[in-house]
């Protein structure tokens, strides 16, 4: 029996650009040196990682979720919360809280690997590695970003109202959720 997901809609939440196309590299905030994900290999790419279906928007001013404190209403319930996105400039791991409705919070950690890895640090999954990735100079076929899929387990008999990502996340770019 195939799982079902719902996806949480993230387009008010983006505040940074990690896809690129050639025109516009030096657009890029996904990492200090401007290192972004070319939009033609996302385009390439179907919506579906790991198993678990993810929508990546690419063609939008901001395409990812520099984490910061932000409050994500969920109002549904679920057993996991998953996410696809990448660290930069090292593994992180933070804790997000998790607000139900019924008043209770709950401190769940997550870790990312950081975007460069091979293998992963934490317990998430590589998505995709990408063959070359955009900086501010150009293509550079050396540097091969790698995407994640990481999830955190939630209490299935209560309705989340809310996840608040990690206030001081340093460059955790969140593609999307699903649960």
């Amino acid at each position: 029996m195939k799982k079902e997901f719902a996806k949480v809609n993230l387009i008010n939440y983006m505040n940074s650009k990690g896809i690129t196309s050639e025109e516009d590299l030096g657009k890029a905030t996904l990492t200090i040196g401007s290192s972004s994900i070319p939009q033609k290999l996302i385009e390439e790419l179907d919506d579906e990682f790991c198993d678990i279906p993810f929508r990546i928007e690419s063609e939008s001013e901001f395409d990812n979720v520099f984490a910061d404190n932000q409050r994500i209403m969920i109002n549904a319930s679920a057993e996991k919360i998953y996410f696809l996105g990448v660290s930069c400039q090292g593994d992180y791991f933070e804790d997000f809280e998790v607000l139900y409705d019924d008043k209770h919070v709950e401190s769940i950690s997550c870790g990312f690997s950081d975007f460069l890895s091979i293998e992963p640090y934490f317990n998430d999954l590589l998505a995709k590695r990408f063959e070359y990735s955009h900086t501010a100079n150009g293509i550079n076929k050396d540097l091969k970003i790698s995407l994640w899929v990481n999830c955190i387990d939630v209490d299935p008999l209560r309705e989340i109202n809310e996840l608040v990502l990690p206030k001081k996340f340093v460059f955790a770019h969140i593609c999307n959720y699903s649960f």
